[in-house]
C-alpha cells in the first residue's frame, strides 16, 4: 500500500515541486523590485484578497465536495449525469462568481480603507491592485473546477502544470515591466490575470476529450447540485475560516512595522515550498483513492493508506524542517537578499521563519487527515475543528504579535496548526471509523526521523559555525551533506519508509532499462 501511494505521489511530485520552486523564484522577484515597503504589502494584501474569496467559494474545496458526488453520478447515472451536474456547476459557478467579482472590484476602496493600516499612495495602490486581480477569482475556481475533472478520470500531471504556467507570467510579467520601466506591481498584477486565463483554457480541450459539453445541457439543481451544496457549505465555512484566518493575521500584520506582511508571506512561501516537495502531491492522490475504499467498504485499505500517508510526510518533512532551522539565514540571505530587499528584512524574515517552522509537520499531518473526514464527507465536523483553531490562532497572533512583533504571528499559526492536529485526531475514529494506529506510526516511524533528523541538524548547524570565504558553498555543502547523514542514519535505523522509497524508484530503473 505505502509503495502504491509513493509511486502515484512520485507522478506529479516532480510538477508541484517545479510549480513551488518557480512560486519561489516569483516571491524573490517579487521582493527583489518591490522591497519589504509599503507597495510590497500593498501587492500581497491586494493578491490575498481575490485567494480568500476563491477559498471561500470554489477552490478550496472544490474537489474534496465535487468528487464524491462526481464520482456517485458517474457509478448511478453513468457519462450523462456526471455531465449534467458538471454543467449546471459551471454555470452556476461562472454567474455566482462574476457576480462577486463585480461587487467585490466596484467596492475595493471601501473595503481596504476600512479593513487595512495603509494610507495614502499605499491605499491608492492597493485599490488598484485590487480591482485588477480580482478577476482571477472567477478564473482559478474554474480551472479548479476542470482539475476535479481531471483527477476523477486519474489525470494528475496536468493541473499539476498549470500552477507552473501562473507563475511564469507572473513572473515574465514583473520582468517586461522593470525592463520597460513600467509599474511593477500593476505589470504582475495583470500576470496573475492572465495566468488565471492560461489556467483554465488548458484544461478545457481535455475536460471536453473525456466526452462533457459546457454548452449543450439542461441546468438542474436536483439531485447532484443541491446534494453537493448541502455538503459543500459546512466545507467552504471550513475553508473561509482558515482563510479569514490567514487574512486576520495579515491585517495584524499591517499594524507593526512595515514589511511585516511581506516577511509574513515569504516566509510561508518557503514553508509551502518545503510542503511542495512531497505533501501536495501525497494529499493529491490520496483523496480519490480512500474515495474508492469507502465507496468498497474496505475501511482497512483507506485506514492502511491514511496511516501510511502520515508516515512518510513525517519521512520528508522532518528532515526539511531541521534543515531550515539549521540555515534559515543562509538560505534567506541566498534567495532573497538582494535588490530592495535589504539585511533588516533578512532578519525580520529569518526569525519569523524559525518560529513558523515547527508548525510544518503539524500542517503536513492536517492535510492528510483532513482527506479522511472529506472521503465521508464529514464537513460539519472540520468546519467546528477549523472555527476553533481560528479563535486560537488569533487570539495568540494578537498577544504575541505585542511581544515578538510579526515573529509572534507566526508562532501563533505554529501553535494553532498543532492544537488543530490534535483535534482532528481525536476525532478521527469516531466520525469516520478510520482507526489509526498512532502507537505504529510515531513508535515505528516518527521516532527514528526524529533521531536521523536531529543528528543531521548537529552536524549541519556545527557546519555554518565555520568561517567560510564562499557562504553559498557552504550551503550547499551542508544541503548535501545534511541528506547523506539523514539517509545514512535512516538505513542504519531501518527505516520503513526509506525502504519502500528505495524500492519504488528501484522498480522505476530497472522498468526504464
Amino acid at each position: 500500500m505505502s509503495n502504491n501511494l509513493i509511486k502515484s505521489s512520485a507522478k506529479v511530485a516532480g510538477l508541484n515541486l517545479a510549480s513551488r520552486l518557480l512560486g519561489f523564484a516569483r516571491e524573490i522577484l517579487k521582493t527583489s523590485l518591490l522591497g519589504a515597503t509599503g507597495i510590497g504589502d500593498a501587492f500581497q494584501i491586494a493578491f490575498t484578497i481575490p485567494n480568500l474569496f476563491r477559498r471561500l467559494t470554489a477552490e478550496g474545496v472544490m474537489l474534496s465536495t465535487f468528487l464524491p458526488i462526481f464520482s456517485d453520478a458517474h457509478q448511478s447515472k453513468g457519462r450523462d449525469g456526471a455531465n449534467q451536474f458538471l454543467f449546471s456547476l459551471f454555470w452556476f459557478l461562472t454567474i455566482f462568481l462574476v457576480s462577486i467579482t463585480l461587487l467585490s472590484t466596484y467596492y475595493a476602496d471601501v473595503l481596504l480603507a476600512n479593513l487595512f493600516g495603509f494610507v495614502g499612495d499605499t491605499l491608492k495602490q492597493a485599490i488598484l491592485l485590487t480591482r485588477v486581480m480580482f478577476g482571477y477569482v472567477v478564473l482559478i475556481s474554474l480551472a479548479a473546477l476542470f482539475q476535479g475533472v481531471l483527477n476523477h478520470h486519474r489525470n494528475f500531471w496536468l493541473p499539476a502544470i498549470t500552477p507552473i504556467l501562473l507563475n511564469i507570467c507572473i513572473i515574465s510579467a514583473g520582468l517586461i515591466s522593470y525592463y520597460w520601466r513600467k509599474d511593477i506591481a500593476l505589470g504582475m498584477a495583470w500576470g496573475v490575470l492572465i495566468g488565471g486565463a492560461i489556467q483554465v483554457f488548458i484544461q478545457l480541450p481535455f475536460v471536453l476529450k473525456y466526452g462533457y459539453s459546457l454548452v449543450k445541457g439542461a441546468f438542474s439543481w436536483y439531485p447532484y447540485l443541491s446534494k453537493m451544496m448541502k455538503i459543500a457549505v459546512p466545507g467552504i465555512i471550513g475553508a473561509g475560516i482558515y482563510q479569514i484566518d490567514v487574512f486576520i493575521s495579515q491585517i495584524i500584520a499591517t499594524t507593526l512595522i512595515a514589511g511585516s506582511v511581506v516577511s509574513l508571506s515569504v516566509s510561508g512561501r518557503l514553508l509551502e515550498l518545503g510542503l511542495g516537495v512531497y505533501v501536495i502531491s501525497q494529499t493529491t492522490v490520496l483523496l480519490p483513492s480512500i474515495i474508492k475504499f469507502f465507496a468498497k467498504n474496505e475501511i482497512k485499505k483507506a485506514t492502511t493508506m491514511l496511516q501510511d500517508s502520515l508516515a512518510l510526510i513525517s519521512f520528508f518533512i522532518i528532515p526539511i524542517t531541521l534543515g531550515l532551522m539549521a540555515t534559515s539565514r543562509s538560505v534567506i540571505d541566498l534567495f532573497l537578499g538582494w535588490g530592495k530587499f535589504d539585511q533588516r528584512a533578512i532578519e525580520i524574515t529569518a526569525k519569523v521563519l524559525m518560529f513558523h517552522l515547527p508548525g510544518m509537520i503539524f500542517i503536513g499531518w492536517n492535510r492528510a487527515l483532513i482527506v479522511g473526514y472529506q472521503a465521508k464527507k464529514m464537513f460539519i465536523v472540520t468546519m467546528w475543528i477549523a472555527f476553533f483553531t481560528m479563535l486560537s490562532n488569533i487570539s495568540l497572533a494578537y498577544y504575541l504579535a505585542s511581544i515578538l512583533g510579526v515573529a509572534g504571528i507566526a508562532m501563533a499559526s505554529s501553535l494553532s496548526q498543532m492544537g488543530q492536529f490534535f483535534l482532528l485526531a481525536i476525532f478521527l475514529y469516531k466520525k469516520t471509523s478510520l482507526n489509526l494506529s498512532w502507537e505504529k506510526i510515531i513508535g515505528k516511524s516518527v521516532i527514528k526521523h526524529l533521531i536521523a533528523g536531529g543528528i543531521m541538524f548537529i552536524c549541519v548547524w556545527l557546519l555554518s559555525k565555520f568561517e567560510f570565504a564562499y557562504p553559498n558553498l557552504l550551503l550547499a555543502g551542508q544541503i548535501f551533506i545534511g541528506i547523506f547523514i539523514y539517509i545514512g542514519v535512516s538505513w542504519l535505523l531501518k527505516t520503513i519508509e526509506l525502504r519502500n522509497v528505495y524500492q519504488v524508484f528501484l522498480k522505476r530503473k530497472n522498468k526504464s532499462s
